[in-house]
Protein backbone atom coordinates (compact mmCIF):
# COMPACT_ATOMS: atom_id res chain seq x y z
CA UNK A 1 0.00 0.00 0.00
CA UNK A 2 1.05 3.60 -0.58
CA UNK A 3 1.72 5.89 2.40
CA UNK A 4 -1.45 7.02 4.13
CA UNK A 5 -0.59 10.71 3.70
CA UNK A 6 0.74 12.02 0.38
CA UNK A 7 1.60 15.59 -0.67
CA UNK A 8 1.96 16.60 -4.31
CA UNK A 9 2.85 19.77 -6.15
CA UNK A 10 0.26 21.02 -8.65
CA UNK A 11 2.40 19.48 -11.40
CA UNK A 12 1.68 16.03 -9.95
CA UNK A 13 5.23 15.64 -8.65
CA UNK A 14 5.50 14.19 -5.15
CA UNK A 15 6.94 16.56 -2.56
CA UNK A 16 10.19 15.13 -1.23
CA UNK A 17 10.21 13.69 2.28
CA UNK A 18 12.63 16.29 3.68
CA UNK A 19 10.39 19.17 2.57
CA UNK A 20 7.31 17.53 4.05
CA UNK A 21 9.08 16.96 7.37
CA UNK A 22 10.37 20.55 7.45
CA UNK A 23 6.90 21.99 6.80
CA UNK A 24 5.37 19.62 9.36
CA UNK A 25 7.81 20.89 11.96
CA UNK A 26 7.02 24.51 11.12
CA UNK A 27 3.30 23.71 11.42
CA UNK A 28 3.87 22.04 14.77
CA UNK A 29 5.76 25.08 16.08
CA UNK A 30 3.08 27.47 14.80
CA UNK A 31 0.00 25.47 15.79
CA UNK A 32 1.23 23.93 19.05
CA UNK A 33 4.43 25.37 20.51
CA UNK A 34 3.42 29.00 19.87
CA UNK A 35 -0.24 28.52 20.80
CA UNK A 36 -1.48 29.04 24.33
CA UNK A 37 -1.94 25.63 25.89
CA UNK A 38 -5.08 24.40 27.60
CA UNK A 39 -4.12 22.80 30.94
CA UNK A 40 -7.23 20.60 30.90
CA UNK A 41 -6.44 19.24 27.43
CA UNK A 42 -2.80 18.67 28.39
CA UNK A 43 -3.84 16.78 31.54
CA UNK A 44 -6.14 14.58 29.45
CA UNK A 45 -3.39 13.84 26.89
CA UNK A 46 -0.92 12.93 29.63
CA UNK A 47 -3.23 10.11 30.70
CA UNK A 48 -3.51 8.61 27.21
CA UNK A 49 -1.16 5.72 26.41
CA UNK A 50 -0.41 6.70 22.80
CA UNK A 51 1.81 3.65 22.22
CA UNK A 52 -1.03 1.31 23.14
CA UNK A 53 -3.54 3.38 21.16
CA UNK A 54 -1.26 3.16 18.11
CA UNK A 55 -1.02 -0.62 18.54
CA UNK A 56 -4.82 -0.89 18.68
CA UNK A 57 -5.14 1.20 15.51
CA UNK A 58 -2.73 -1.21 13.83
CA UNK A 59 -4.69 -4.21 15.09
CA UNK A 60 -8.09 -2.88 13.99
CA UNK A 61 -6.70 -1.68 10.64
CA UNK A 62 -5.21 -5.11 9.94
CA UNK A 63 -8.74 -6.56 10.08
CA UNK A 64 -9.30 -4.70 6.80
CA UNK A 65 -5.99 -5.84 5.32
CA UNK A 66 -4.35 -2.45 5.90
CA UNK A 67 -0.59 -2.30 6.39
CA UNK A 68 -0.07 -0.63 9.82
CA UNK A 69 3.15 0.97 8.58
CA UNK A 70 1.12 3.19 6.22
CA UNK A 71 -0.93 4.75 9.05
CA UNK A 72 -0.24 8.42 9.76
CA UNK A 73 -0.87 8.04 13.49
CA UNK A 74 -0.14 11.23 15.47
CA UNK A 75 1.17 11.49 19.03
CA UNK A 76 0.30 14.13 21.62
CA UNK A 77 3.08 16.39 20.31
CA UNK A 78 0.89 17.10 17.25
CA UNK A 79 -2.35 17.86 19.10
CA UNK A 80 -3.44 21.49 19.47
CA UNK A 81 -6.14 23.09 21.65
CA UNK A 82 -7.31 24.99 18.55
CA UNK A 83 -10.02 22.92 16.85
CA UNK A 84 -11.31 25.65 14.54
CA UNK A 85 -14.26 28.02 14.79
CA UNK A 86 -17.14 25.58 15.31
CA UNK A 87 -15.70 22.07 15.45
CA UNK A 88 -15.07 20.21 18.69
CA UNK A 89 -12.22 18.42 16.93
CA UNK A 90 -10.40 18.66 13.61
CA UNK A 91 -7.56 17.27 11.55
CA UNK A 92 -5.66 19.61 9.22
CA UNK A 93 -4.27 17.61 6.30
CA UNK A 94 -1.56 20.05 5.22
CA UNK A 95 -0.38 20.96 8.74
CA UNK A 96 -0.74 17.34 9.88
CA UNK A 97 -2.10 18.54 13.21
CA UNK A 98 -5.11 17.43 15.27
CA UNK A 99 -7.11 20.07 17.11
CA UNK A 100 -9.38 19.32 20.09
CA UNK A 101 -11.33 21.88 22.12
CA UNK A 102 -11.79 20.66 25.68
CA UNK A 103 -14.40 23.36 26.32
CA UNK A 104 -16.53 22.40 23.29
CA UNK A 105 -16.39 18.70 24.15
CA UNK A 106 -17.43 19.61 27.70
CA UNK A 107 -20.46 21.46 26.30
CA UNK A 108 -21.37 18.51 24.09
CA UNK A 109 -21.15 16.09 27.02
CA UNK A 110 -24.00 17.98 28.69
CA UNK A 111 -26.47 16.80 26.01
CA UNK A 112 -27.08 13.58 27.95
CA UNK A 113 -26.46 13.11 31.69
CA UNK A 114 -25.02 9.64 31.05
CA UNK A 115 -22.08 11.04 29.05
CA UNK A 116 -18.83 11.26 31.00
CA UNK A 117 -16.57 14.10 29.78
CA UNK A 118 -13.29 12.16 30.04
CA UNK A 119 -14.83 9.23 28.16
CA UNK A 120 -16.14 11.49 25.40
CA UNK A 121 -12.75 13.22 25.09
CA UNK A 122 -11.16 9.85 24.33
CA UNK A 123 -13.79 9.11 21.69
CA UNK A 124 -13.21 12.51 20.02
CA UNK A 125 -9.46 11.83 20.02
CA UNK A 126 -10.08 8.47 18.32
CA UNK A 127 -12.27 10.16 15.69
CA UNK A 128 -9.57 12.68 14.77
CA UNK A 129 -6.80 10.05 14.88
CA UNK A 130 -8.87 8.05 12.38
CA UNK A 131 -8.99 11.05 10.04
CA UNK A 132 -5.21 11.39 10.33
CA UNK A 133 -4.60 7.66 9.82
CA UNK A 134 -6.89 7.21 6.78
CA UNK A 135 -5.85 8.08 3.22
CA UNK A 136 -5.13 11.79 2.78
CA UNK A 137 -3.83 13.54 -0.34
CA UNK A 138 -2.90 17.22 -0.87
CA UNK A 139 -2.33 18.62 -4.36
CA UNK A 140 -1.00 22.16 -4.79
CA UNK A 141 -1.90 23.12 -1.22
CA UNK A 142 1.78 23.18 -0.29
CA UNK A 143 2.45 26.00 -2.79
CA UNK A 144 1.59 29.71 -2.66
CA UNK A 145 -1.16 30.88 -5.03
CA UNK A 146 1.48 32.62 -7.14
CA UNK A 147 2.71 29.13 -8.09
CA UNK A 148 -0.41 26.96 -7.92
CA UNK A 149 -3.87 28.03 -9.06
CA UNK A 150 -5.52 24.75 -8.04
CA UNK A 151 -5.73 23.37 -4.53
CA UNK A 152 -7.15 19.87 -4.04
CA UNK A 153 -7.39 17.53 -1.11
CA UNK A 154 -8.75 14.09 -0.38
CA UNK A 155 -9.47 12.65 3.06
CA UNK A 156 -10.75 9.09 2.98
CA UNK A 157 -13.86 9.19 0.77
CA UNK A 158 -14.15 13.00 0.94
CA UNK A 159 -12.57 15.37 -1.57
CA UNK A 160 -12.67 19.06 -2.53
CA UNK A 161 -11.10 21.40 -5.05
CA UNK A 162 -10.61 25.17 -5.40
CA UNK A 163 -9.39 27.09 -8.45
CA UNK A 164 -8.03 30.65 -8.09
CA UNK A 165 -7.59 33.50 -10.58
CA UNK A 166 -4.58 35.80 -10.88
CA UNK A 167 -5.94 37.94 -8.04
CA UNK A 168 -5.93 34.91 -5.77
CA UNK A 169 -9.72 34.91 -5.59
CA UNK A 170 -11.52 31.54 -5.81
CA UNK A 171 -13.29 31.33 -9.15
CA UNK A 172 -14.38 27.70 -8.89
CA UNK A 173 -15.00 25.53 -5.90
CA UNK A 174 -16.17 21.96 -5.61
CA UNK A 175 -17.57 21.35 -2.15
CA UNK A 176 -16.50 18.45 0.03
CA UNK A 177 -17.84 15.48 -1.92
CA UNK A 178 -18.95 12.62 0.33
CA UNK A 179 -17.95 14.58 3.43
CA UNK A 180 -20.76 13.22 5.60
CA UNK A 181 -20.37 9.66 4.32
CA UNK A 182 -16.68 9.85 5.16
CA UNK A 183 -17.50 11.19 8.62
CA UNK A 184 -19.83 8.23 9.17
CA UNK A 185 -17.10 5.74 8.19
CA UNK A 186 -14.60 7.62 10.37
CA UNK A 187 -16.91 7.69 13.40
CA UNK A 188 -17.91 4.02 13.11
CA UNK A 189 -14.23 2.99 12.90
CA UNK A 190 -13.28 5.34 15.76
CA UNK A 191 -15.92 3.87 18.04
CA UNK A 192 -14.44 0.43 17.46
CA UNK A 193 -10.97 1.66 18.43
CA UNK A 194 -12.35 3.60 21.40
CA UNK A 195 -14.18 0.61 22.85
CA UNK A 196 -11.12 -1.63 22.63
CA UNK A 197 -8.65 0.93 24.03
CA UNK A 198 -10.89 2.11 26.88
CA UNK A 199 -11.38 -1.46 28.11
CA UNK A 200 -7.76 -2.50 27.54
CA UNK A 201 -6.41 0.08 29.99
CA UNK A 202 -9.41 0.44 32.30
CA UNK A 203 -9.40 4.06 31.13
CA UNK A 204 -12.63 4.77 32.99
CA UNK A 205 -15.16 2.70 34.85
CA UNK A 206 -16.86 0.11 32.62
CA UNK A 207 -20.23 1.68 33.47
CA UNK A 208 -19.13 4.96 31.83
CA UNK A 209 -17.97 3.19 28.67
CA UNK A 210 -21.22 1.23 28.48
CA UNK A 211 -23.20 4.41 29.15
CA UNK A 212 -21.63 6.18 26.16
CA UNK A 213 -22.26 3.13 23.97
CA UNK A 214 -25.87 3.19 25.15
CA UNK A 215 -26.19 6.84 24.13
CA UNK A 216 -24.97 5.92 20.64
CA UNK A 217 -27.87 3.46 20.41
CA UNK A 218 -30.82 5.10 22.13
CA UNK A 219 -30.04 8.84 21.98
CA UNK A 220 -27.71 9.24 18.98
CA UNK A 221 -28.85 12.82 18.35
CA UNK A 222 -27.06 13.81 21.58
CA UNK A 223 -23.73 13.37 19.82
CA UNK A 224 -22.81 13.60 16.14
CA UNK A 225 -23.31 11.94 12.73
CA UNK A 226 -26.22 9.83 13.99
CA UNK A 227 -28.19 10.03 10.73
CA UNK A 228 -25.06 9.47 8.66
CA UNK A 229 -24.11 6.32 10.59
CA UNK A 230 -27.69 5.07 10.19
CA UNK A 231 -27.32 5.56 6.43
CA UNK A 232 -23.95 3.78 6.42
CA UNK A 233 -25.36 0.83 8.38
CA UNK A 234 -28.35 0.65 6.02
CA UNK A 235 -26.02 0.66 3.01
CA UNK A 236 -23.88 -2.12 4.53
CA UNK A 237 -27.02 -4.15 5.23
CA UNK A 238 -28.30 -3.65 1.68
CA UNK A 239 -25.02 -4.66 0.05
CA UNK A 240 -24.86 -7.72 2.32
CA UNK A 241 -28.47 -8.62 1.57
CA UNK A 242 -28.09 -8.32 -2.19
CA UNK A 243 -24.74 -10.17 -2.41
CA UNK A 244 -24.84 -12.74 0.38
CA UNK A 245 -21.55 -11.36 1.73
CA UNK A 246 -21.57 -10.94 5.52
CA UNK A 247 -22.05 -7.43 6.91
CA UNK A 248 -18.72 -7.54 8.78
CA UNK A 249 -16.83 -8.27 5.57
CA UNK A 250 -18.70 -5.54 3.68
CA UNK A 251 -17.84 -3.10 6.48
CA UNK A 252 -14.16 -4.10 6.43
CA UNK A 253 -14.12 -3.51 2.67
CA UNK A 254 -15.59 -0.02 3.11
CA UNK A 255 -12.89 0.70 5.71
CA UNK A 256 -10.27 -0.55 3.28
CA UNK A 257 -11.66 1.87 0.67
CA UNK A 258 -11.28 4.80 3.09
CA UNK A 259 -7.65 3.90 3.77
CA UNK A 260 -6.91 3.45 0.06
CA UNK A 261 -8.78 6.53 -1.13
CA UNK A 262 -11.65 4.88 -3.02
CA UNK A 263 -13.18 7.29 -5.54
CA UNK A 264 -16.99 7.33 -5.59
CA UNK A 265 -16.89 9.66 -8.60
CA UNK A 266 -15.84 6.78 -10.85
CA UNK A 267 -18.45 6.56 -13.68
CA UNK A 268 -18.87 2.81 -13.26
CA UNK A 269 -19.58 3.20 -9.54
CA UNK A 270 -22.05 6.01 -10.24
CA UNK A 271 -23.89 3.73 -12.67
CA UNK A 272 -23.81 0.81 -10.22
CA UNK A 273 -25.30 2.78 -7.35
CA UNK A 274 -27.94 4.25 -9.66
CA UNK A 275 -29.03 0.72 -10.53
CA UNK A 276 -29.03 -0.80 -7.04
CA UNK A 277 -30.44 2.18 -5.14
CA UNK A 278 -31.78 4.77 -7.54
CA UNK A 279 -30.88 7.65 -9.86
CA UNK A 280 -28.58 10.31 -8.45
CA UNK A 281 -27.93 8.40 -5.20
CA UNK A 282 -24.22 9.23 -5.12
CA UNK A 283 -24.80 12.81 -6.27
CA UNK A 284 -27.28 13.39 -3.43
CA UNK A 285 -24.95 11.68 -0.98
CA UNK A 286 -22.01 13.83 -2.08
CA UNK A 287 -23.99 17.04 -1.54
CA UNK A 288 -24.80 16.26 2.10
CA UNK A 289 -28.50 16.22 1.27
CA UNK A 290 -31.49 13.96 1.83
CA UNK A 291 -29.80 11.71 4.44
CA UNK A 292 -33.11 10.42 5.83
CA UNK A 293 -34.61 9.95 2.37
CA UNK A 294 -31.48 8.16 1.16
CA UNK A 295 -31.65 5.77 4.13
CA UNK A 296 -35.28 4.99 3.33
CA UNK A 297 -34.34 4.31 -0.29
CA UNK A 298 -32.21 1.31 0.69
CA UNK A 299 -35.09 -1.15 0.40
CA UNK A 300 -34.67 -4.70 -0.99
CA UNK A 301 -34.39 -5.04 -4.77
CA UNK A 302 -37.04 -6.58 -6.96
CA UNK A 303 -36.32 -10.34 -7.37
CA UNK A 304 -35.82 -10.06 -11.15
CA UNK A 305 -33.08 -7.44 -10.68
CA UNK A 306 -31.29 -9.02 -7.74
CA UNK A 307 -28.96 -11.51 -9.47
CA UNK A 308 -27.81 -9.05 -12.13
CA UNK A 309 -27.07 -6.35 -9.56
CA UNK A 310 -25.49 -8.82 -7.12
CA UNK A 311 -22.78 -9.66 -9.65
CA UNK A 312 -22.09 -5.98 -10.32
CA UNK A 313 -21.75 -5.18 -6.62
CA UNK A 314 -19.33 -8.06 -6.12
CA UNK A 315 -17.25 -6.95 -9.12
CA UNK A 316 -16.90 -3.53 -7.44
CA UNK A 317 -16.07 -5.00 -4.02
CA UNK A 318 -13.91 -7.86 -5.30
CA UNK A 319 -10.50 -6.07 -5.20
CA UNK A 320 -11.17 -4.80 -1.67
CA UNK A 321 -12.58 -8.11 -0.46
CA UNK A 322 -9.53 -10.03 -1.64
CA UNK A 323 -7.28 -7.68 0.35
CA UNK A 324 -9.46 -7.88 3.44
CA UNK A 325 -9.96 -11.65 3.55
CA UNK A 326 -7.54 -14.24 2.21
CA UNK A 327 -10.37 -16.79 2.34
CA UNK A 328 -12.63 -14.75 0.09
CA UNK A 329 -13.13 -16.17 -3.38
CA UNK A 330 -15.81 -15.36 -5.93
CA UNK A 331 -16.36 -16.82 -9.36
CA UNK A 332 -17.63 -14.01 -11.60
CA UNK A 333 -18.89 -16.38 -14.26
Amino acid sequence: MKPGREVFYSSGETEDKASVEERDEQSRLRRIEKTERDPQLDAFLENVDFNLLKDIYAKVAEKSGIDPDTLNFLGKERISPDSGFLAIGSYNILDNVIGISYRKVDNLSRNDERIDLRTLMLEVLCHEETHASAKTVCIGMNQPLSESKIHKHQAGYASSEKTYDKSRIPVHQEADHFFLFNEAVTEKFAREVFSEYARAVNYVDEKKISALEAVWKDNPEALFYSQEIALLDALIAKISRETGIGEKLVWRSIVRGAFEGENFKDPELVKLFSEIIGPDFLEKLSKKEHITALTESLAPLEPDKKEKIRKKIIIWLDPLLRKVSKRYRYNKS
